[in-house]
């Protein structure tokens, strides 16, 4: 449970980067941001890298790596255009809903879904829901951009979720370096897709050394650890338990800006963080008790 907690922690700390950030267009933090993280995993991997034999599972192993680098890649793609096309809050509510998949992914597949896990769910999505409330803006969107931007926030739960659960299926054949792989490959695909969007970059940059240090810390703190720690979050917990632990980023983020950026946290915000958290906590004594 630690590594998804901590991984929520990690990725809720984006927003403060990106918002402290200036006069540099979200393209080129995008593209930064895949580009230190790619960087960083390859380091760290040559580090640590020991020579791996080419088996007759090589074949079927690379199209897992691919198709889990690609789900990521479509992740980070679709929740960060969503903020540009629907209500950052709204946005944000429905990217919460990745343990709704992974419970119906449950069902289809005829496994047991017990009532802690739903209760789990239910408690933080309301937590959730509840502080995001106060901010929905939805009248002063238009509403075909805003049913856009609703999908694109839907998709990145989708493929979330489905990343999260190919890993728990496979987890008996993925081991670290697997799963260091796929990192490598997912900034890889990140950064080709991203630097076409560059050529559309016409206005003033400012370089100094404040935006260079946020970037370092975006690209590593950000991204590149709390993808290592969602990796093994996924392929050690399950994926309705890890998805539903994954809720508290938004939540962590709001206690973050206020405490590093000055946002407003009043006490609607804090009785909201206390139910998502009721409902973690439900999850988290739930996997406790399987592992004693």
């Amino acid at each position: 449970m630690m590594y998804s907690l901590l991984c929520a922690f990690l990725w809720a700390t984006t927003g403060i980067f990106v918002k402290s950030v200036q006069n540099i267009p979200i393209a080129l933090i995008l593209f930064s941001r895949f580009v230190i993280a790619g960087i960083f995993i390859f380091i760290l991997d040559q580090s640590r890298k020991r020579p791996t034999p080419l088996t007759s599972h090589f074949a079927n192993k690379l199209k897992l790596q691919l198709r889990l680098a690609s789900l990521m890649v479509l992740y980070y793609l679709t929740a960060t255009y969503s903020f540009i096309y629907a209500p950052v809050a709204l946005a944000t509510l429905l990217m919460s809903l990745s343990p709704c998949v992974a419970i119906i992914y449950k069902a289809i597949q005829r496994e047991k879904i017990s009532f802690i896990e739903i209760s789990g769910f239910l408690l933080a999505f309301l937590g959730v829901a509840f502080y995001i409330y106060p901010s929905l803006n939805i009248a002063d969107n238009q509403p075909r951009i805003m049913l856009w931007g609703c999908l694109l926030a839907f998709s990145a739960a989708i493929f979330k979720a489905i990343n999260a659960q190919l890993i728990w299926n496979n987890k008996a054949i993925l081991t670290n370096q697997d799963l260091n792989q796929v990192n490598k490959y997912t900034y890889v695909i990140a950064i080709i897709l991203t630097s076409f969007s560059l050529f559309k970059i016409d206005q003033h940059l400012t370089f100094s050394t404040l935006n260079f240090s946020l970037l370092l810390l975006l690209g590593i703190f950000a991204t590149a650890l709390p993808s290592i720690l969602n990796n093994i979050a996924s392929s050690k917990i399950d994926p309705v338990a890890n998805t539903v632990i994954g809720m508290l980023t938004p939540l962590m983020a709001g206690f973050l800006a206020w405490i590093f950026i000055g946002e407003k946290l009043t006490l609607w915000s804090i009785f909201s963080l206390l139910i998502s958290l009721s409902g973690v906590l439900l999850i988290v004594l739930k996997g406790n008790k399987k592992l004693a």
